[in-house]
């Protein structure tokens, strides 16, 4: 019997009735719903309807309502189990759907399904951590693998989803199994699948089990990684091709103690995709010469580091006023303990730049815009800077005693019908501490 997969949930208010006299459709009366209710019996009938007549019903079900359906006896869960519950259209008959078993969920990542559907197919994220696998496709299907050793079992459980359509989990154990083993296996499929490319790619893994899964990365537009120390960050990164520029790199930790007392060379992660990365964060304090500073190309950066002289970061704001700068620069955060308060004479003399209070709300229209200033600073002070060669463009520079932080936010704008500049806080600024 063909089933039916316009519709998942029966929905009596979506009812409509064909009349005799107009041969159009009208929407069904309360009572003439009623009336049809009593008609059919609802599930009075259920037990002696066949196999492929209870399939064309559940075809009809909801995920949910399903899952209570397959409680009722051993042999609706069998009907349940049978039943399409996720259309991918396959080559083969056999591979015509998804059904509720669970190694049939594969079934989303079928030639056939891909063939037709291959936008939905297409992986977006891959996650790999400590024990745990996770894919998430532009479709928002979602698979999880978790692994668990007990004794000389390798426990997985994997679990599917794809809201609203359906969730899906399974146990199994692998006798004579290896955690890292197991992990390492399913890793380089999903690697495979996705030909090692991947939008964004997030990898937090202490254990040595990194081997092996990738030769040599694709293009990665969006990289984390989760360290303990520079060499595994080292590692991925030499996987990357050289070549490709990151739309973002975000290397952090997520110890406490680490980010509080450990320091870590630049030297050990120094990798043209750090240097060129559009959007960089490192979220643990790095040792970074005044050189090694200057060659990162980011539009935004958020780093901690007390190795940067005060020259250096006065460079950096000149290269922004002489227009030596990308002109794509949107923000400089830097968390340190060294005190760079010395600049402002200098800003001052050679920028001609005005000093604003920023806890003051001195200018009315901008109340909001000075108040953003109070996450990353206490003093109350930040000086605006025009650009060299264009005075209705300037950046914020905010000088505390525990942060550096330089930010465009001078934009051209027209004003009574004259030229002029508006004041914008940009969003989403990259923080070590996010």
């Amino acid at each position: 019997m063909e089933e039916n997969h316009e519709s998942l949930l029966v929905n009596f208010n979506d009812f409509e009735f064909e009349t005799e006299e107009t041969n159009n459709f009208k929407k069904a009366t309360k009572q003439e719903k009623t009336d049809l209710l009593e008609f059919i019996g609802g599930f009075e009938k259920w037990s002696i309807l066949s196999d492929d007549c209870k399939m064309y019903v559940v075809g009809f079900l909801d995920y949910w309502t399903r899952c209570k359906l397959s409680l009722c006896s051993k042999k609706d869960h069998e009907i349940v189990k049978e039943t399409i519950l996720y259309i991918t259209k396959g080559v083969r008959p056999e591979n015509d759907g998804v059904r509720m078993k669970p190694k049939h969920l594969a079934e989303l990542f079928k030639s056939g399904f891909e063939q037709k559907h291959s936008d939905q197919a297409t992986i977006d994220r891959i996650t790999l951590k400590d024990n745990f696998i996770q894919i998430h496709t532009v479709s928002n299907f979602i698979r999880t693998w978790k692994f668990h050793q007990k004794l000389d079992e390798c426990i997985i459980r994997s679990k599917s989803s794809l809201d609203p359509e359906f969730c899906c989990s399974n146990t199994f154990s692998i006798q004579n199994g290896k955690t890292e083993k197991e992990f390492l296996k399913i890793a380089k499929k999903v690697m495979l699948k996705c030909n090692n490319t991947v939008d964004t790619l997030e990898i937090g893994m202490e254990k040595n089990v990194e081997k092996g899964i990738v030769a040599k990365f694709g293009t990665i537009k969006h990289l984390i990684i989760n360290h303990r120390s520079g060499e595994p960050v080292k590692f991925w990164l030499d996987k990357l091709n050289e070549n490709d520029i990151l739309e973002s790199l975000s290397l952090y930790t997520s110890k406490w103690w680490y980010y509080c007392y450990r320091k870590y060379p630049f030297d050990d992660i120094a990798h043209p995709s750090v240097v060129k990365a559009k959007n960089l964060k490192m979220a643990f304090h790095v040792e970074i010469t005044d050189e090694q500073f200057l060659s990162l190309e980011a539009s935004r950066m958020a780093i901690s580091t007390d190795t940067l002289s005060i020259d250096t970061l006065f460079e950096f704001i000149r290269r922004w006023f002489n227009d030596e700068m990308n002109d794509e620069f949107v923000q400089c955060l830097i968390w340190t303990k060294t005190n760079y308060r010395s600049m402002s004479s200098r800003l001052f003399s050679v920028f001609n730049a005005v000093e604003h209070n920023y806890r003051s709300r001195e200018i009315a229209n901008y109340t909001e815009f000075f108040k953003k200033f109070e996450k990353y600073g206490q003093l109350g002070n930040f000086y605006q800077i025009n650009k060299g060669n264009d005075q209705n463009k300037s950046i914020s520079v905010l000088i505390s005693t525990n942060s550096f932080l330089v930010l465009r936010t001078g934009f051209p704008c027209i004003r009574d019908g004259q030229p002029g500049v508006k004041l914008v806080f940009p969003n989403d600024i990259l923080d070590v501490f996010d």
